[in-house]
């Protein structure tokens, strides 16, 4: 067990027309502390501890490496915030993206 579990994250994923090419765009819109994440919810693709976007990757694998992340030693037992507290910044949706995505662990 980690302090990811039984939490429900809520995130936007967006590709444009250069996927799979370029990585997708995530963005966390629920407050969590996670080293590839920064503190207004972007995932940072360049502070994965064992994953590089290639062409051959997909939004499963990212998606993957993300839930291996929150296993890792690094981050299993990182403080998260409050259950449900949110980002206060626009998510990518509101800037005109499109996209969907929520992470459930248990």
């Amino acid at each position: 067990k980690t302090n990811f579990s039984d939490r429900i994250y809520s995130l936007d994923i967006y590709c444009d027309d250069s996927y799979p090419v370029a990585a997708p765009k995530i963005k966390f819109n629920t407050k969590i502390n996670l080293s590839c994440v920064g503190s207004t919810g972007n995932l940072d693709y360049s502070k994965f501890a064992s994953f590089k976007w290639t062409a051959k990757e997909s939004m499963e694998t990212v998606l993957i490496a993300l839930f291996k992340e929150m296993q890792s030693s690094t981050n299993k037992s990182k403080p998260q915030p409050a259950e449900g507290e949110v980002i206060k910044q626009k998510s990518l949706i509101e800037e005109g993206f499109w996209g969907f995505g929520v992470l459930g662990f248990w």
